[in-house]
């Protein structure tokens, strides 16, 4: 039985014992010592490890289909850079036929309309109740497994946030050699190790030991507005941890990508080196780095300025004026 905290209240919730199984004991042993004395943060940073791949065999029914899927809400700006993206996707690909869509939302009228936009692509719709704002919104990415239970049918998931714009083919990411229980994803080139420290990737800060050892280890932060997973049900598992770790957590973050950031790099599970030929990371708004390079031969994540979408549909028409057009 353990104690969560949801919307300013508490309540016990019982939790199947084997929910702790991935409890990396080598990683929890550098943390003696430490000043880390609250027991939520403690089982947030040092609980999981990677499980037996033995205990979650792979579906014999498995196809060759991969899965796309989004989060928006109802605003407006975000389902207009959806659109943009779905155009781009199709505008690029080789084939689209072995992959399915999921956009999960509030609201179904919505989906329709993308739905007849885009009937190029197999696109389905997963409802959920109307969030109280873009955080929340973001943060039912981590609810796949949860809102569709036919995930291990399929090879790969890759989670895209809608501003992105496509210039390559897409099934060549899905053509990538991926490992069970590790998430790949990118970060921008002008990352430092002081960011691994910040609420943008980590709910706690660690000592420098640590630090350098998951340095030493080529674990970096890592943005959580694409990434790619194998379709698993030790995944499955995996978000089901996560899911558990933000009920319970009360402290500072930042959208989703803390805990996840957490979980995966503390288990040395996550890799931003694998799509870094896919996607270019560009900062705009009050986020802009300067020394960054937009570079428009990857998939463009125009990021920064969360829940700003003029700022950001802004930038689509001036560098992607072609996409823009569409809106119009």
């Amino acid at each position: 039985m353990y104690l969560s905290y949801q919307g300013y209240k508490h309540r016990l919730q019982l939790v199947d014992e084997s929910t702790f199984e991935f409890r990396n004991s080598t990683l929890a042993s550098q943390f003696v010592g430490t000043n880390i004395s609250d027991p939520i943060i403690n089982l947030v940073s040092s609980l999981f490890a990677i499980t037996d791949s033995n205990k979650y065999p792979e579906n014999p029914k498995k196809s060759n289909r991969n899965l796309v899927y989004f989060t928006v809400n109802s605003d407006k700006d975000y389902l207009k850079m959806l659109r943009v993206c779905l155009r781009s996707i199709i505008s690029n690909a080789s084939s689209l036929k072995n992959i399915d869509f999921i956009v999960i939302s509030d609201s179904f009228s919505e989906y329709i309309s993308l739905r007849d936009e885009f009937p190029e692509i197999n696109l389905y719709f997963r409802q959920v109740k109307k969030p109280a704002d873009g955080i929340a919104a973001s943060m039912n990415k981590l609810r796949i497994f949860e809102l569709f239970p036919y995930f291990d049918e399929y090879q790969k998931i890759l989670f895209l946030d809608c501003d992105i714009v496509f210039n390559q083919d897409i099934q060549k990411i899905f053509t990538l050699e991926l490992k069970d229980s590790k998430i790949y994803s990118i970060i921008h080139d002008e990352y430092h190790r002081a960011t691994i420290n910040t609420k943008y990737h980590n709910l706690i800060k660690f000592n420098q030991e640590i630090v350098d050892s998951l340095n030493s280890s080529g674990i970096t932060p890592f943005n959580a507005g694409q990434f790619l997973i194998r379709a698993s049900q030790k995944m499955a598992r995996h978000f089901q941890n996560i899911n558990l770790i933000r009920e319970l957590w009360q402290g500072d973050f930042f959208f989703e990508q803390s805990f996840m950031n957490t979980y995966f790099n503390y288990n040395f599970a996550s890799d931003t080196k694998l799509l870094d030929d896919f996607f270019c990371l560009f900062y705009i708004g009050d986020n802009a780095i300067n020394s960054l390079t937009l570079d428009k031969s990857k998939n463009v994540h125009y990021a920064g300025d969360p829940c700003n979408g003029s700022t950001k549909l802004e930038f689509l028409k001036s560098e992607f004026p072609n996409y823009y057009d569409i809106l119009t």
